[in-house]
């Protein structure tokens, strides 16, 4: 194959929405530090919806972003738990990868079981795909 047409990876997505501040996002955060070995990023909320009781601004998840080698570990290790099958909806037209896991964390205090999404987004060489 030409080593051109060759689908790397770009980046690799790791995001837990829980819709609220507190213990539960602290849990999050906890999860995908342990996870990637990196520190996650809280994502807030851009509108304001008394439904959901959210107000603008309010920390509602978080997100790691890995590139390199990094990325790499931590996708080699998801497909692992999903014994490395994947089904063709995980696939998009346009080189993206998306499934989700679910992750327990097990520690002397507490325990949490949350659903991880991966999102990894591929590029060949000299032409980025988006997803």
């Amino acid at each position: 194959m030409n080593a051109m047409r060759e689908l790397r990876i770009a980046k690799v997505v790791l995001n837990i929405g829980v819709g609220e501040a507190g213990d539960r996002l602290s849990k999050a955060e906890t999860v995908l530090q342990k996870l990637t070995g990196c520190q996650p990023v809280r994502t807030l909320s851009r509108t304001t919806n008394r439904d959901l009781g959210l107000r603008k601004g309010m920390p509602i998840g978080c997100k790691v972003t890995l590139r390199g080698e990094n990325a790499h570990r931590v996708l080699k290790n998801a497909l692992w738990v999903r014994e490395n099958r994947l089904p063709a909806y995980c696939f998009s037209a346009a080189g993206g990868l998306n499934f989700g896991t679910q992750v327990v964390l097990v520690t002397s205090v507490q325990h949490a079981c949350m659903d991880v999404p991966f999102d990894c987004c591929m590029h060949r060489l000299r032409y980025k795909t988006t997803s």
